[in-house]
C-alpha cells in the first residue's frame, strides 16, 4: 500500500544552506534544477485491533518488533487509546535493533496532552539510511506517568503481522500493535543527509494538516448538533454581519417585520440592542425635539 505526500525540497547552492520546505505543487518543478520531489510513504502497516494494551507508566513499557522493507525509515505511527480523559506528561519512543539491545537508534517523543482516543500518534526521527530489509523494534514509555494519568495503545490479540510481535516489558507477547511506519523515498546522493531540522518541519507540516482535517470534522460534528442549532437561531454563534451602519430592513416596513428581519440577520442580542436603541429614540431623543 503506498500512499505518498509530495514535498518539494529546494536544493542548496552550499553546505552551508539550509534547505526550505513546501508543500504543494510547483511549476518549477519540471525544470528539474531547483527543486527535488521527495515522497513519503507507507512501508508497513498493522491496522487490526480489538483491545488496548493497558496504561503506559512507571516501568510499564509496551513494544513492538517489524521488518522494515524500504531505505530512509523515518516516522512510526501507533494508534492511541486516552482511557477518555486528558493526560499529561511525555510518552517516548525508542527505536532500537533488537529488544536485547541497549543503543537507541533513535528517540521520539510527545506531549500526551495532544494525544486523541482512536487517532494515530505520528513519532518522527531523522531518516535512517540503511533500513532496507532490516528489522527493527521499538516500545513506548512514560516513566514519569502515574496509573492514573497514563496514556495506551490500541492492539490485537491474534498474530496477524507475520514479520514482528508485541513485547512487554522487552518480552515478547501475543499479538500485534495497532502501528504504521513511514519512509522517505526519492533522496538522491546529494540529499542523503538531509538535515534533521528539514525533516522535522516535514513532518510538522503533515501533522499540522491532519490536525486541520481532525478540527474540520469536530467542527461538522457540532454544527450538526442540536445545541448548535439553537444557539444558532438565538443569534450567540453563526450570525451573518449586517456591519454597523446597515439594517436589513427598509424605514416603511411595519415594526414586528423590522424585528423579525432583526432577529433572523442579528440574533436575539441584536434584537435586544436595537430595542434598546429604539426605546431610547422613541422616548428620550424623541421627547427632547
Amino acid at each position: 500500500m503506498q500512499q505518498f505526500e509530495e514535498i518539494l525540497l529546494r536544493k542548496v547552492a552550499s553546505t552551508t544552506d539550509s534547505p526550505r520546505t513546501a508543500t504543494g505543487h510547483s511549476k518549477r518543478i519540471n525544470q528539474g534544477k531547483d527543486y527535488l520531489v521527495i515522497s513519503k510513504g507507507i512501508d508497513v502497516l498493522q491496522n487490526t485491533y480489538d483491545r488496548d494494551w493497558g496504561e503506559i507508566c512507571g516501568e510499564k513499557r509496551v513494544g513492538q518488533s517489524f521488518l522494515s522493507r524500504q531505505k530512509n525509515l523515518c516516522r512510526i505511527d501507533l494508534l492511541m487509546a486516552t482511557h477518555k480523559r486528558e493526560n499529561s506528561g511525555q510518552l517516548i519512543l525508542h527505536l532500537r535493533d533488537d529488544p536485547a539491545s541497549s543503543v537507541d537508534l533513535a528517540t521520539a517523543s510527545v506531549d500526551m496532552g495532544d494525544i486523541m482516543e482512536g487517532v494515530w500518534q505520528a513519532f518522527a526521527f531523522p531518516p535512517i539510511l540503511d533500513s532496507q530489509d532490516r528489522q527493527f523494534y521499538f516500545y513506548l514509555e512514560a516513566p514519569q506517568a502515574p496509573l492514573s494519568n497514563a496514556v495506551s495503545v490500541w492492539m490485537s490479540t491474534s498474530g496477524v503481522y507475520a514479520d514482528g510481535d508485541a513485547h512487554s516489558d522487552h518480552q515478547p507477547i501475543q499479538g500485534d500493535l495497532a502501528f504504521r511506519t513511514f519512509y522517505l523515498s526519492g533522496l538522491g546522493e546529494e540529499v542523503e543527509e538531509m538535515p534533521a531540522e528539514t525533516h522535522a518541519l516535514m513532518n510538522r507540516a503533515q501533522n499540522l494538516q491532519w490536525d486541520l482535517r481532525q478540527a474540520r470534522a469536530e467542527l461538522a460534528r457540532i454544527q450538526r448538533s442540536r445545541a448548535y442549532r439553537l444557539c444558532s437561531r438565538l443569534g450567540l454563534i453563526g450570525r451573518r454581519s449586517v456591519g454597523p451602519y446597515y439594517r436589513p430592513w427598509s424605514d416603511q416596513a411595519a415594526l414586528v417585520v423590522k424585528a423579525w428581519r432583526c432577529l433572523r440577520y442579528m440574533g436575539i442580542r441584536g434584537l435586544i440592542s436595537e430595542a434598546r436603541a429604539y426605546l431610547h429614540w422613541r422616548f428620550v431623543l424623541k421627547g427632547k425635539t
